[in-house]
């Protein structure tokens, strides 16, 4: 199952088991918590859930790879150091 929400057919869809009609960028407001981050303009994760960040991907600790947008990859390299320390 997948650990960050994404969006699919105009629908948000978190772990693949809720669907809701509220656009991503509300979802991820109403969260409120600074450890969910945008890797891209349609996805964000939970820093709990990443293992590593390689080059321009972001490695879950499911093994799973997700890119970083260009736009994004300097603020994500910062908002995980200044979360995680050096």
């Amino acid at each position: 199952p997948n650990l960050y929400p994404s969006i699919e057919n105009s629908l948000c869809e978190v772990r693949k088991i809720i669907k809701d009609g509220r656009g991503l960028k509300e979802i991820h407001e109403q969260l409120g918590d600074e450890r969910f981050i945008y890797i891209d303009r349609s996805t964000f994760v939970n820093l709990d859930h990443i293992r590593q960040i390689k080059g321009s991907e972001v490695i879950l600790r499911n093994s799973e790879h997700l890119p970083i947008s260009r736009q994004m990859l300097t603020k994500v390299k910062y908002t995980i150091n200044r979360l995680w320390g050096d």
